[in-house]
This record gives structure tokens, sequence and C-alpha cells, in this order.
């Protein structure tokens, strides 16, 4: 069979105008509109993946503000919590010190009172026993007895010393030359004499000396020259047993109760 290479040639002409005219009419948009739907797809693609980026981001970050938050709520809670603790200590602590406080004024205050109460119950005792006995031994005084104070008396004058003596000449001096002699009683002459001589060997001068009578001594005999007083009275013992009954009737400690 003989070939006709003008129909060949001929025919790959149209051919190869078919394949030109089909990529250029249909094959050309087909290719361009895939081109665009995958560039489409390709971009939902990309913006599916930074929406999902971005929701996985925003869901850590609101993962972490949760924890944040939690941490923070829990940190408030432990805070008041000790806040609270503290205050209920600092309270207790306060109620505490103030009620010890009140207990401390209530007991000083009854202390106060019941050593004022034994301070007036010592003294009222001692008062009374005192007065009891001037009572008691003015009742009972009598001339025997008169004359033991008034010698005890002497006895007393007797035993000054030299300093003594020297001040009681001095005392009479201030006093113009003279000194006083109280009794509770009247005393004998006999026995003003005595005592006028005692004086006088005391100063050393024929000092003048005036007697005088004085109940409240009780029993007892007082001489006073000038701040100078020699005495021997039963007052002074009942003031020596007042105070001792002072010291005997004494507030106890506050520790003893």
């Amino acid at each position: 069979m003989q070939i006709d290479w003008i129909t060949v040639a001929a025919q790959a002409v149209n051919f190869l105008v078919l394949v030109w005219l089909l990529k250029r009419v249909l094959y050309a948009p087909i290719t361009r509109a895939m081109a665009r739907r995958e560039e489409r797809i390709a971009a939902r693609l990309a913006d599916a993946r930074d929406a999902r980026q971005t929701a996985e981001t925003e869901a850590e970050a609101l993962k972490t503000a949760r924890k944040a938050l939690d941490d923070d709520r829990q940190r408030i809670l432990a805070e008041a919590r000790e806040e609270a603790r503290a205050l209920e200590a600092q309270l207790e602590e306060e109620a505490r010190a103030a009620a010890a406080e009140e207990r401390e004024a209530w007991r000083a205050e009854v202390e106060k009172d019941r050593m004022e109460f034994l301070r007036d119950l010592r003294h009222a005792a001692a008062h009374h026993i005192h007065a009891l006995g001037r009572d008691v031994l003015r009742d009972l005084a009598d001339a025997d007895l008169d004359a033991r104070v008034a010698q005890r008396f002497l006895d007393a004058l007797s035993a000054l010393d030299a300093a003594a003596a020297r001040r009681l000449a001095q005392g009479a001096e201030e006093d113009g030359g003279r000194v006083q002699v109280a009794s509770a009683f009247d005393l004998p002459q006999a026995v003003k004499a005595s005592i006028t001589r005692a004086v006088h060997r005391l100063t050393g001068t024929a000092t003048e000396v005036l007697y005088a009578r004085a109940p409240d001594l009780v029993l007892g005999v007082r001489l006073q020259a000038g701040g100078q007083t020699v005495e021997w009275t039963l007052a002074a013992h009942l003031d020596r047993l007042e105070a001792a009954m002072d010291r005997a009737l004494g507030t106890p400690r506050a520790g003893d109760l």
C-alpha cells in the first residue's frame, strides 16, 4: 500500500491544530479552574490550620488562665484562713489578757479592802485594849502603887548618863532654869524632895522644879525640860503594847491567801 505522505502530513497538522485548540479552548480553562480550586482548597486548609492553631493557643491560654485563677483563689483562701486563724488567736489572747487584767484588778481591790479592814480591825483592837488597860490600871491605882511608880521614875533619873544629864541641863536653861514634873497622882513631899535633889545633881544648879498633875498619864511621872523628856509611865508601856499588838495582828502576805 502506497502511503500518501501529503495526506499524512495534513492529518498530522490537523492533529496538532486540534491539540492546540483543545489545549487553548478546553484544557487551559479546566487547568486554570482546577488550579484556582486547589489554591482555594489550600487556602481553606491553611485557614483551618491557622484557626485550629489559634483555637489550640486560645485553649492553652484559657487553661493557663484558669490554672492561674485557681491558684490565686487557693492562695487567697489560704491567706484568708491564715488571717482568720491569726485574728482568732489575737482575739483569744486579748480576751485572756483582758480577763487576767480584770481578775488581777479584782484581786487587788479585794486585797486592798481586806488590808484596810484588817488595818482598821488591828488599830481598833489595839486602841480598845490600850484604853481598857488605862481604865483598869487607873481603877486599881493606890498609894502603894503610886509610891512604886515614883520610885521607878527616880530610878530612871538616876540611870541617866553624863550626856543625858548635859542635855537635861541645857533644856532647863532653855526654859529659864526650870523643869516641869507631871504625874498622874499627887506626889508626896518626900518624893518631890528626892526628885528635886536628883534634878539639882543632874543639872549641877539649883534648877527650879515645878510639879503638876496630869491624869492622862494614868500611872507615871514625866519630867520635861526644853525638848528633853525623862519619864516612867504606864502609858509608855501601853503604847509599846499597842505597837506589839500592831505587829502581832499585822496583815499577812497576799501570797498566803
